[in-house]
C-alpha cells in the first residue's frame, strides 16, 4: 500500500492539484476582467457626468458674459464700423466710376446728372469719413 500512495496517489494528487490552481488562475483572470470593465464604465458614467456638468457651467457663463451691455455695444460697434467700410468701398468705386466716365458718350443732360451725383457722393464720403 505504501508504494500504491507513493507511486500512483501523490503523483495523481499533485497534477490535479496543478490542473485545478490552473483552473482557478483562469477563473481569477476572467472575474477580474469583468470587475475592471464593470469599473471602466463605471468612471466612464462618472467622467460624462462631471465633463456635462462642467460644460454646462462654462456655456451659462459665456451666454451671461455674452449678454453683458458692454459686450453687445461692442458687437453693434464692430458691425457698425464694418458697415461704414463696406458703404465707403462702394461709395469710392462709384465715384472713380463716375470720374472715369467718358464726356462724348453722354449726353450734356446725363452729364450734368452723373456731375451732380458725383458731387453728392464725394459729399457724402467726406461726411461717413
Amino acid at each position: 500500500m505504501d508504494s500504491v500512495l507513493k507511486d500512483w496517489i501523490l503523483p495523481l494528487v499533485g497534477v490535479a492539484l496543478a490542473f485545478l490552481s490552473i483552473g482557478m488562475a483562469i477563473a481569477y483572470a476572467k472575474a477580474g476582467k469583468a470587475d475592471a470593465d464593470r469599473a471602466q464604465r463605471v468612471l466612464d458614467a462618472v467622467n460624462q457626468a462631471v465633463t456635462t456638468w462642467q460644460q454646462k457651467i462654462i456655456d451659462s457663463t459665456v451666454n451671461m458674459l455674452n449678454a453683458t451691455p458692454q459686450v453687445v455695444q461692442g458687437r453693434l460697434a464692430e458691425e457698425r464700423a464694418r458697415a461704414a467700410h463696406q458703404i465707403l468701398a462702394n461709395l469710392s468705386g462709384l465715384i472713380t466710376g463716375l470720374s472715369n466716365a467718358n464726356p462724348a458718350a453722354y449726353s450734356p443732360q446725363r452729364l450734368e446728372v452723373i456731375q451732380n451725383t458725383l458731387t453728392s457722393l464725394k459729399e457724402m464720403l467726406a461726411e461717413l469719413k
